[in-house]
């Protein structure tokens, strides 16, 4: 069914002419209410019986009917909605309300926003650019001056949207960056088929961006580098991740580091969409993963396979097929004995406090409990990492040139 959604004000020709030309099936005159200082609002154009419209701005005499009247339009074909002539946020809720009735039953809608007020027409232009598929025109001619058009010379024209659309709906989809949410963007711009080739360059700049971010995030570090080698508008952009993205993904001494500080800026992005329970279980793993990491790089120990003669007196490790097995808190013992002076001086210093989170973390629910983990306690667990275990990982690499933490993953990108 075709619907006309058309704004009424002073003027009955431009509704007229907007419903001659595009012969709905239903029409939805969008009116104003009466106002406080007692006048009538232009409902009464639709609904006000009797002769009482003139023909042309400088007749003498009213000598037409109504608008439905004068183009034999049957009461089941038409509604009229009434709004506050100057009231944005009212008129823009009733007339949404409405638009999404005729989407949601496939309506081909075309939206006319000549008539009313300023306010009555943007309120009926911002929900209608919300749906890509609705048409706005407007019904203009030849004009005597800045107030009116010339009465007979009404033409409905089509405005152009294409680009400010899809501006909008590109705006909208990238504020989903704020969070990590580069799925959640591809997922906004999918229907997206601009015409401009300008558009098309910034939708496909933006699909691959996200999608890049989005492989990262996962990490599958050679998938995003493979996309973001292919983005040479944005190379200056780009290159601080570009940089990361080679330690990630080619072996040699910088890689494992590399991968440990990576998970944690992963597990800050999963801080920051307030999921904590995901952050703890990564900065659990990462816990375990430095102490893995260090144990072998400096003592050429496997928590797999600890040697029975680097065991100290006290310690009992589990055993499996004649193989010593270590624990988190064992490997940080084996690590502080075997391995370098600052590995040491932080068992020596942080002991307590890594035990202390982590009992937060065997409470929760992904680890052994039921739990889950509040701001508060997340916190706790952040203050450790921050000013313990990542400045423990970056004072062992030093020496490769890796002084600070890799860039994270961005959260706006002018595109």
């Amino acid at each position: 069914m075709k619907t006309l959604i058309c704004t009424v004000g002073g003027s009955h020709q431009p509704i007229i002419k907007a419903i001659q030309d595009n012969e709905p099936d239903f029409v939805l005159f969008v009116c104003s209410e009466d106002d406080a200082g007692g006048n009538r609002g232009s409902y009464e154009q639709i609904l006000k019986a009797g002769i009482f419209l003139k023909q042309g701005r400088d007749d003498p005499k009213p000598t037409l009917p109504n608008i439905p009247t004068q183009l034999d339009l049957p009461v089941a074909r038409y509604q009229v909605l009434c709004v506050y002539a100057d009231d944005l946020d009212h008129a823009y809720r009733q007339i949404a309300e409405c638009i999404n009735v005729y989407v949601q039953r496939g309506d081909n809608i075309v939206v006319d926003y000549t008539g009313g007020t300023k306010t009555m027409s943007a309120a009926l232009c911002l929900p209608a650019l919300d749906h890509d598929d609705i048409s706005l025109q407007l019904v203009t001619g030849v004009r005597a001056d800045l107030h009116k058009v010339k009465d007979g010379t009404e033409e409905s024209q089509t405005a152009e949207i294409g680009r400010t659309r899809f501006k909008l709906k590109a705006t909208q989809a990238l504020e989903a960056w704020q969070q990590y949410a580069y799925d959640d963007t591809l997922q906004q711009l999918r229907k997206q088929k601009p015409a401009h080739r300008e558009d098309k360059a910034r939708l496909t700049a933006i699909r691959e961006l996200s999608r890049a971010f989005s492989h990262w995030d996962r990490f599958d570090h050679v998938a995003a580098q493979i996309i973001l080698q292919n983005l040479p508008r944005y190379e200056h952009e780009l290159k601080p991740y570009l940089a990361n993205l080679r330690d990630l993904c080619r072996e040699g001494k910088r890689q494992m580091p590399s991968r440990l500080l990576d998970l944690w800026r992963n597990t800050q992005r999963r801080a920051t969409q307030q999921r904590y329970d995901d952050a703890t279980a990564r900065a659990y793993r990462l816990t375990e993963w430095t102490a893995q990491w260090l144990l072998e790089a400096q003592a050429n120990i496997k928590t797999s396979e600890v040697p029975a003669d680097k065991i100290p007196e006290g310690m009992e490790l589990h055993e499996q097929k004649g193989k010593y097995l270590a624990s988190l808190m064992q490997a940080w013992q084996l690590a502080a004995l075997h391995g370098r002076p600052e590995v040491a001086e932080f068992w020596k210093n942080h002991e307590g406090r890594l035990k202390n989170w982590l009992q937060i973390r065997n409470y929760s629910i992904l680890a052994h409990g039921f739990e889950a983990i509040s701001l508060e306690k997340w916190q706790e667990i952040e203050r450790f990492m921050e000013d313990a275990l990542i400045p423990l990982i970056l004072s062992q690499v030093n020496g490769l040139g890796m002084r600070e933490l890799p860039a994270q993953l961005p959260q706006t990108f002018v595109v």
